[in-house]
C-alpha cells in the first residue's frame, strides 16, 4: 500500500522510488498477515468458450445499442467523463485508505522498525510487460472516454470507467 496518492495513480512509481517496508519477526503477526494461497486452475477452454459466448451474445444485442446514446453536446459529455474521472479516483483512494485502515486494525506496525527499500522488478522483460499493461490501460481509458465525448454512448463510458479502475486500483 502506497503512503502517497502518486504512487496509487501510477504503480510504476513503486518500482522508481524508495518504498516504506516494515521488519516482522513475530511468527504469529506474519501468519496473521499472509495471504492464503490459491491454486492456479487451468482455464484454457473456459477462457475459450466465455469469448465465444461473448461474441455471440454481442451480436444479438447489437440492435439494442441505440437505446445507450444519449443526445447531448460534446461539452456535456466532458463534464460527465470529468465528474466520472473524479468518482473513480476517489473510489480508488477510498479502497487504499480502507485497505491500509484494516491492516493497521490487524497489526500495530507502529511498533515495527522500518526500512526504506527499493523494489525492482526481477528483470527487464518483467518491466516492460509492465508498461505495457500500464500503457495499455491507459490507452484504454483515454480511447473510451475519448470515445464517450465524441458518440455520448453510456456503454462506452462504462467501459472507460472500468479501464481507468483497474488502471488505478491498487486490488487489481
Amino acid at each position: 500500500m502506497g503512503r502517497s496518492f502518486w504512487k496509487i495513480l501510477f504503480l510504476f512509481l513503486f518500482s522508481i522510488f524508495s518504498n516504506t517496508v516494515f521488519k516482522v519477526n513475530d511468527h504469529e503477526v506474519v501468519e496473521k498477515l499472509k495471504a492464503p494461497e490459491v491454486k492456479q486452475t487451468k482455464t484454457g477452454w473456459d477462457g475459450l468458450f466465455a469469448g465465444g459466448l461473448a461474441v455471440l451474445l454481442a451480436n444479438l444485442l447489437r440492435p439494442l445499442a441505440d437505446y445507450f446514446n444519449v443526445p447531448s453536446s460534446s461539452f456535456v459529455n466532458s463534464i460527465i467523463v470529468t465528474l466520472v474521472l473524479i468518482i473513480v479516483f476517489s473510489l480508488c483512494f477510498y479502497i487504499n485508505k480502507r485497505s491500509k485502515r484494516d491492516l493497521y486494525q490487524a497489526v500495530d506496525l507502529e511498533q515495527f522498525s522500518t526500512k526504506r527499500l527499493w523494489i525492482r522488478p526481477k528483470s527487464f522483460k518483467h518491466f516492460f510487460q509492465f508498461l505495457f499493461s500500464y500503457l495499455l490501460f491507459l490507452g484504454l481509458t483515454i480511447l473510451f472516454f475519448g470515445g464517450f465525448i465524441q458518440l455520448a454512448n453510456v456503454m462506452v463510458l462504462f467501459i472507460g470507467m472500468l479501464s481507468l479502475f483497474f488502471y488505478c486500483s491498487p486490488v487489481f
